[in-house]
């Protein structure tokens, strides 16, 4: 169907039974991934256009971002606390990181705060992939990916 601007509808992919609220590609244009209201998440190969990876959150889902290559990792941020590090070599692993435990804790340079819950405003990697920011209420906090361990197979943790 020809739009009256002279854009194009090429294909629609539905995964999820609320609002759409965040979507992105990976590093090599292969994969494209979307997150939603609903904590539903779903990736798909824009080559088949199969869905090849969908997860469940917690909560609603808010943002979501591919790191960049060489590694191979999808965070998705949810409205308030977590955010959810996928394995995206074997989407089955995946690590959460509580922000508002991680914000309480006092880190050096950071002002001390109650444990409670905080609002994720946003996420982004470094260019180069070395750490994940992610944005809170009035403050950032940054996590360190361990790189090396990310280009090998058969670690435990993602970070």
């Amino acid at each position: 169907m020809r739009e009256p601007a002279g854009y194009t509808l090429l294909t629609s992919f539905t995964e999820a039974c609320d609002v759409g609220m965040c979507c992105c590609w990976n590093h090599h244009g292969t994969l494209f991934a979307s997150c939603h209201q609903d904590g539903a998440v779903a990736v798909w190969d824009q080559r088949s256009g199969a869905c090849v990876a969908r997860l469940a959150l917690a909560s609603a889902a808010r943002c979501i971002k591919f790191s960049p290559a060489p590694l191979d990792l999808l965070a998705v941020s949810e409205h308030e606390d977590r955010v959810c590090l996928v394995d995206a070599r074997c989407w089955g692993r995946r690590q959460v990181l509580a922000a508002s435990q991680d914000a309480g804790a006092g880190l050096a340079g950071s002002p001390a705060r109650a444990s409670r819950p905080v609002d994720v405003s946003g996420i982004a990697f470094t260019p180069s992939g070395s750490r994940l920011w992610v944005g809170l209420d009035d403050y950032c906090l940054s996590y360190d990916i361990d790189s090396l361990k990310r280009k090998t197979f058969g670690v435990a943790s993602v970070l």
